[in-house]
């Protein structure tokens, strides 16, 4: 009636499939599930909802609809329980994985990995204070700490934890398993380095 114009974000939901799912940053950083509607008029299955159907009746009083029915919402199927069973961490897979050695760490970028994970090692030449603090402040998403193949603790961008305690000696190894959880798709971070 005002002659206005309206813009959803979003009308329909969407999947992010594999690891292409992007990030928020506002006070801190948020991996974007892979699966979301944000309450759209259409589900992610593509199924009009009740807020369709509310925004179908208000948009006649002042257009023309297009002609026809409004498709069915899809059958869907239930599959009952899915079994899943570990065969190797990635720990057992490292050794026929590709790998490179530098002198310092390569972001995903200088790697040509888009997303995934990477696992970053170096065994430690020299005597170090027991515990330590290993500050891992360039983890741009989540990296899991291991001494020696033992878990030791996780750095979380989106928990803004970034210094982990270890017990570490000279000769052992210390593994960081990055996963890249989503670059920030919006704003000044957009050129999100991994």
């Amino acid at each position: 009636a005002l002659n206005a114009s309206v813009n959803m974000y979003m009308f329909h939901g969407g999947t992010s499939f594999g690891l292409t799912a992007g990030a928020n940053k506002g006070r801190t950083y948020q991996a974007c599930p892979t699966s979301y509607d944000y309450d759209a008029p259409l589900s992610e299955a593509g199924d009009p909802t009740e807020k369709y159907f509310a925004i179908r009746n208000v948009t006649k009083k002042y257009l023309p609809l297009p002609a026809g029915e409004v498709p069915p919402a899809t059958t869907k199927s239930a599959y009952g329980k899915v079994a899943l069973t570990s065969h190797w961490t990635i720990m057992q897979l490292k050794g026929v994985l590709q790998s490179t050695m530098q002198k310092w760490p390569l972001t995903f970028e200088e790697l040509k990995m888009p997303n995934g994970i990477v696992v970053y090692e170096s065994m430690l030449n020299f005597t170090v204070r027991d515990p330590s603090v290993l500050s891992l402040n360039d983890v741009a998403d989540r990296g899991y700490v291991f001494v020696d193949g033992e878990y030791a603790g996780v750095a979380s961008r989106e928990g803004e934890i970034f210094d982990i305690p270890v017990s570490v000696r000279s000769g052992q190894t210390i593994s960081i398993v990055v996963e890249s959880q989503g670059r920030i798709s919006v704003g000044s971070g957009i050129n999100d380095f991994k």
